[in-house]
Formats: structure tokens, C-alpha cells, sequence
């Protein structure tokens, strides 16, 4: 299955600049994983002479040939480029299995329509819902190091904040979760972005629960480790943040 084989290396070497949901892609090609868009639109005769992404993964000027080595995920490999061979020698067939993104061109399936609209719609809202953790979490650390052990009445903010970070972390990252199921994927951005975010979530509700306790009883011990689970998940979730940034809108270099 040439079709198969060929979007699983286009998904992992190519969508970092050319994926759907790069904000702006490179070229204007955004559309590297609809391998029937690809064919209409470069592999128009089925010939490796008059096939547009064969030029620019094999044949063409050293500046030209995509993925560059300096790509996240490096260049195609001589296998991978025989891979892609033949698959337009076969005529760039679409995958036999049918992926993700042919479920969302056929509709949801009729037996529970309602269910996978939810999903979908949840899905579209990560970024949205993604950044009230992170503004939330970042002002709890703030305010916690300048007036936590300082000044009583700022005591009850701070746990406010931590409480709206508990109820939103985990939406966020149900959110993300479903997202990536939506839209297939599997590269190593996403993998980082997914446990950062779910590492970053686990120890702000971590640090909700120790904010609950200090509700009832607060040494300096306690404040020490709310202040310890509060840096650790602001700092995962920052850098999940920054992770997402690099999928929509591709590496800063």
C-alpha cells in the first residue's frame, strides 16, 4: 500500500511546514497529508518528469530539495525516496485504509452523530481553552512569590486562581487530546506537546490539592512545596505552550 506508506512520510517528515493546520504554510502548500489534493495538484500525469513533488524531493538545486537537513525530522532517507517513487509510478494512489482525514470529508458515522460533533467541537477549541491555564498558573506563581507569605489577605486570590487552574487545565488537555485524534497526529512535535501539557496539568492539580490543605492547615513547609508545584507546572506548561506555537506556526529557526 504505496498511498499508506506514503502519507505516514509525509505526516512525519513534511507537516512541520506544510500540514493543515499550519497557520501559514511554506509555499502555500498546506495540504501534504490529503494525498489526493497532493496528485491533482503535483503528480498530475503519474510520470516522475512531470511530477512537481518529485522535483522538489529528489531532483531539485541543493536549496531546494524539501525536507532540508536541517529539518526537525531530517531529509528522506534513499528508502523513503523509493518509497515515494514508486508510489507515482503506480499512479500516487490514495491510502487503502482510510485515514482521519477521509472520516472528516465522509461525515460522522450514522449510527451516533451527536457524540463524535461534540468531540470535533471540543476538539476546534483547544486553542482557545488552552490559554487559560497558562495565564492563569503564571499569575498564580507571580502573585504567590511577591505577597503568599507576605500579606494574609492575598491568600485567597492566589487559591482562586489555583482552583479556575484546576477546572481548566484538565479541559484544555481533554481538549488537545481529542485534537490530536481528530487530525492524525503522530509526529514527535505533538508527542512532546501532548506530555508536557499532561505532565504540567498532572502538578497543577497536584498543587490544587495542596492549596486545599493549606485551606486547613499552612506551615512553611506546605508553602514551600505549593510554591515548588507551581513553578514545576507553569514551567511544563510553558514549554507545551511553546510546543504548540511550533506546530501552528513552524520552528522560530
Amino acid at each position: 500500500d504505496y498511498g499508506l506508506q506514503v502519507q505516514q512520510i509525509f505526516v512525519h517528515k513534511c507537516t512541520e511546514c506544510h500540514g493543515s493546520t499550519v497557520r501559514k504554510p511554506k509555499g502555500s502548500f498546506g495540504f501534504v497529508e490529503d494525498l489526493n489534493r497532493v496528485r491533482k495538484e503535483y503528480v498530475p500525469s503519474g510520470k516522475l518528469e512531470d511530477s512537481d513533488i518529485w522535483y522538489y524531493l529528489a531532483e531539485g538545486d541543493e536549496d531546494e530539495i524539501m525536507p532540508p537537513a536541517k529539518a526537525k525530522n531530517g531529509p528522506l532517507s534513499a528508502a523513503q525516496l523509493e518509497v515515494v517513487k514508486r508510489w507515482i509510478l503506480a499512479g500516487a494512489p490514495a491510502p487503502r485504509k482510510r485515514e482521519q482525514a477521509s472520516d472528516h470529508e465522509a461525515g460522522p458515522p450514522s449510527g451516533d452523530a451527536s457524540n463524535p460533533s461534540l468531540s470535533r467541537l471540543l476538539a476546534a477549541l483547544h486553542p482557545l481553552l488552552v490559554h487559560f491555564p497558562i495565564a492563569l498558573i503564571f499569575a498564580a506563581v507571580l502573585l504567590e512569590w511577591w505577597q503568599g507569605g507576605r500579606t494574609p489577605s492575598w491568600r485567597a486570590p492566589i487559591r482562586a486562581l489555583i482552583i479556575m487552574v484546576v477546572l481548566t487545565a484538565p479541559l484544555a488537555a481533554l481538549a488537545g487530546l481529542l485534537a490530536q485524534d481528530a487530525e492524525g497526529y503522530r509526529d514527535a512535535t505533538v508527542q512532546a506537546h501532548k506530555w508536557l501539557g499532561l505532565s504540567g496539568t498532572a502538578l497543577a492539580l497536584l498543587a490544587g490539592w495542596q492549596s486545599w490543605r493549606m485551606a486547613r492547615s499552612s506551615t512553611e513547609d506546605h508553602r514551600v512545596l505549593l510554591r515548588l508545584l507551581l513553578v514545576l507546572a507553569a514551567l511544563l506548561i510553558g514549554l507545551a505552550g511553546h510546543e504548540g506555537g511550533v506546530l501552528v506556526h513552524g520552528p522560530l529557526f
